[in-house]
């Protein structure tokens, strides 16, 4: 179904405003995780955070792509991906803090019950995060 001009400018509207609800989802899950951050939250607590974070950043990459696909000017598409990769370097900052944290945490924990450090971990990890955050900026 075609949408007339005045209709898909009401979409583009709609779809504008899901990604700005879902960016400010997002902000508020990074500043939650700063603030556990500081407060040398429990490994429980960031994981936890993690996983959030990481719905919520699928969401706005879903909302973002949606977004994009609607825009036929070629300006509007470089504006609306220099928005989103500003907006999407912030939570790949915070993640990777994040899992840093995490790893720490689970090297001391292991640390405390088995007296050696998993080897290679946090690195896998970091590659890991690494390899989504490519996957997300090529959808």
């Amino acid at each position: 179904m075609k949408l007339t001009e005045k209709g898909k400018a009401s979409e583009i509207e709609k779809l504008r405003q899901k990604r700005q609800t879902t960016y400010a989802a997002l902000s508020k899950q990074i500043k939650k995780i700063r603030q556990s951050l500081d407060e040398n939250a429990s490994l429980e607590t960031l994981e936890g955070e993690r996983d959030c974070l990481d719905k919520l950043k699928d969401t706005f990459n879903e909302a973002q792509k949606a977004f994009d696909e609607m825009i036929d000017n070629e300006k509007d598409k470089q504006d609306s991906y220099h928005w989103f990769d500003i907006r999407y370097s912030e939570c790949f900052e915070i993640r990777t803090k994040l899992v840093e944290r995490i790893n720490s945490l689970e090297q001391t924990k292991f640390r405390s019950s088995s007296g050696s450090v998993k080897s290679g971990s946090s690195r896998r990890t970091l590659n890991k995060v690494l390899a989504q955050a490519r996957a997300a900026r090529l959808d």
